[in-house]
């Protein structure tokens, strides 16, 4: 059973000496496996006192990638992901109200703006990622990776954080 082994591979994780999880690293074949591992694994920490057990809730946007033939077609963007436009030297981001399967048309809004999007009639060179809101939790002592660059931060895709400080109003890296 599935759920067992991630528990006992938690369970296992948790037991290794701080300066060997440092260098230990948990391979899982799919996004599911690796989101119970990551809960197990944390809850376990927390059990020991590894971690902190007070967690701060974060906003992110994860990417959500599509294959060119998925692309064009509105019905494979869900409600709430977010478009992202570059163009003008800043990223225009905007929310998904609906998709249209029959006119092949997202509804988008931004703030009060709202505008209908066709992605197949997307024009050329026009660049645009799709993202998915999710939380994520974290405390003090977690690792972070940053998954693009954020220059006006100076962080560059693939930089390593480990938190050091955090409350409800800033986060020390």
């Amino acid at each position: 059973d599935n759920n067992k082994r991630t528990k006992q591979l938690a369970k296992e994780y948790a037991q290794i000496e701080d300066k060997e999880r440092k260098d230990t690293i948990v391979l899982l074949g799919s996004k599911e496996q690796i989101q119970a591992t990551n809960k197990a694994i944390r809850n376990e920490l927390k059990e020991k006192g590894k971690i902190s057990d007070l967690e701060h809730s974060v906003s992110v946007l994860n990417p959500v990638y599509l294959s060119k033939p998925e692309a064009i077609l509105a019905h494979k963007y869900q409600k709430n992901m977010v478009v992202r436009f570059y163009g003008g030297g800043v990223p225009d981001d905007w929310n998904i109200e609906y998709s249209n399967r029959e006119t092949n048309t997202l509804r988008l809004v931004q703030n009060k703006r709202k505008m209908l999007w066709n992605p197949k009639k997307q024009m050329d060179g026009e660049k645009h990622a799709i993202f998915k809101k999710e939380t994520l939790q974290i405390t003090k002592a977690d690792k972070l990776i940053a998954t693009s660059n954020m220059y006006n931060f100076g962080i560059k895709n693939g930089t390593k954080f480990t938190i050091n400080e955090i409350n409800e109003k800033h986060v020390e890296l």
